[in-house]
């Protein structure tokens, strides 16, 4: 039995996490508990306090009596502990240390101290995509996913976006529509790693989440991404973006090699379309080693705007043959300098062009041909055409 007094007693405690930092903002409420069974009374607050920037909480004034201590879950962690550590002949004892309740008796001018709850991270998720990006606008769509390719979760404690160890955490394989889970994953940091596709190039690796990892992604091309997870967090848009070796999607501004308009071109069956990566609008591509060759039916398209450039640093551009029907859409083009050989276009096929500005370059001297049309080719305009004569 507790004696009435006029001496206050007081509560301190504090909501931390298993290690051992604070946790500010956190609701702590004080109930009596007279029938001393552990439960509140009922729902009348005899405290309501928060925890300061120290995780710290304290309850003055308070008069002797039996009371339970409660707290607010708070969001994004779960119960890993909670207890009163101090021996101060406490009632009721504290059975269950998850139920975020503290049982407590508090005599006259008492400071029961250390009434700690002690909170764990939730484990988080992390998703994302293997695909083939043939819009060109960086997000997966149907029918453009990989399937069944092997994506590696890796340790990185020291956050050098660098695995700990050659061993990964968990090894996932992409599903018929190329995505990708990794489930209950620990709060800390990480690098996803994508064994590169067989018969596929890779163009990006982004996160698209601006979600505040530690380790920025600066290389986008070597088949990692760093990341960081936080409480309960679902680390989302985390893609690996590919073009298949022998590709019809122009994906750089190189004058040759993977995902250059000039392997496309040679890589391209009759009846095959060309398009264009849309981050590329506005560029220029540029040729400097040899004349682009097409002896082949293909439609080179392009959708972006403002128009992608291709433009020559050399005496041609494009030589059309006599076996070829290729069509251009929505795209400028640069001749090159030099020489009664069609500067733009050498033609002795069927040449079409949609919505296309041919411009003559800076060192074509006048009179020379921007297109040379040979014995039997055709050449058609359609739409908002242009062409630089002199």
């Amino acid at each position: 039995m507790f004696s009435i007094s006029s001496c206050p007693a007081n509560i301190v405690g504090g909501v931390i996490t298993t290690l051992n930092a604070p946790i500010p903002g956190v609701n702590v409420r004080l109930y009596a508990d007279a029938d001393t069974n552990g439960i509140a009374d009922n729902a009348t607050l005899v405290r309501n306090v928060f925890t300061n920037s120290l995780g710290d909480y304290s309850m003055a004034s308070l008069l002797p009596g039996h009371y339970v201590i409660v707290e607010v879950q708070p969001t994004g962690w779960h119960s890993f502990d909670d207890g009163d550590t101090t021996p101060d002949n406490d009632v009721v004892e504290n059975i269950d240390s998850l139920d975020n309740q503290i049982p407590l008796s508090l005599s006259a001018s008492e400071a029961d101290m250390i009434n700690y709850f002690i909170e764990a991270p939730n484990p988080g998720n992390i998703t994302g995509s293997v695909f083939v990006d043939l819009d060109g606008d960086q997000s997966p769509d149907e029918g453009e996913g990989l399937p069944e390719v092997s994506v590696s979760l890796f340790t990185d404690a020291n956050s050098d976006g660098v695995a700990d160890s050659s061993v990964p955490m968990v090894i996932e394989l992409t599903t018929s529509s190329g995505t990708y889970f990794f489930p209950d994953i620990p709060v800390g940091n990480y690098v996803i790693v994508e064994a590169q596709p067989t018969e596929y190039n890779s163009v990006m690796d982004i996160d698209k989440t601006n979600d505040g990892d530690v380790v920025p992604n600066t290389n986008t091309q070597n088949d990692t991404i760093p990341l960081t997870l936080t409480n309960g967090e679902t680390d989302a848009q985390n893609y690996f973006i590919e073009v298949s070796a022998c590709s019809m999607l122009v994906t750089n501004l190189n004058d040759a090699g993977s995902g250059s308009l000039r392997a496309a071109i040679e890589c391209a069956g009759n009846g095959d379309t060309i398009q264009f990566l849309a981050s590329l609008e506005g560029l220029n591509i540029m040729i400097n080693s040899e004349r682009i060759l097409i002896d082949k039916v293909i439609y080179i398209y392009s959708a972006c705007e403002p128009k992608i450039t291709i433009e020559s640093e050399i005496e041609g551009l494009f030589d059309i043959s006599a076996s070829a029907q290729v069509e251009f859409k929505q795209l400028n083009i640069i001749s090159g300098y030099a020489g009664n050989v069609g500067a733009a276009f050498n033609n002795s096929g069927i040449l079409s062009l949609d919505d296309v500005s041919v411009f003559r370059n800076p060192l074509l001297l006048p009179g020379e041909y921007l297109i040379l049309n040979g014995f039997a080719s055709q050449l058609f305009l359609k739409g908002n055409c242009f062409l630089e004569m002199e």
